[in-house]
């Protein structure tokens, strides 16, 4: 994996846990957050889920439309999306899943 790959997985990874932590969980220390790192011969598989409500993928604001650009947060579904191969997003019986994988170059 180059340091490029390497530098966007820790950035798509830190953005998801921290979602899961803020977003889903609403910083409940009651409630959990799994996440799962699978390295496989062509990528990085990484699974990530909270106990939150879940949202909608399609319902969050685009962070670089003109009336979102000076927000604080709302970004980090995007970074995860621009930097990683694949994104897949779902809500389950507990909570919110999301996977993404890095591809090795």
């Amino acid at each position: 994996m180059s340091d490029t790959q390497f530098f966007n997985l820790v950035v798509a990874v830190t953005e998801a846990v921290n979602n899961a932590i803020e977003h889903g969980n609403r910083l409940d220390p009651a409630r959990r957050v799994h996440y799962s790192l699978e390295c496989m011969a062509d990528g990085v598989r990484c699974v990530v889920e909270d106990e939150g409500e879940g949202f909608v993928v399609d319902d969050l604001a685009d962070p670089i439309s003109p009336e979102n650009i000076m927000m604080e947060g709302g970004r980090g579904i995007f970074l995860i999306r621009a930097l990683m191969r694949s994104f897949h997003a779902e809500r389950t019986e507990h909570g919110m899943r999301i996977e993404f994988e890095c591809a090795r170059e």
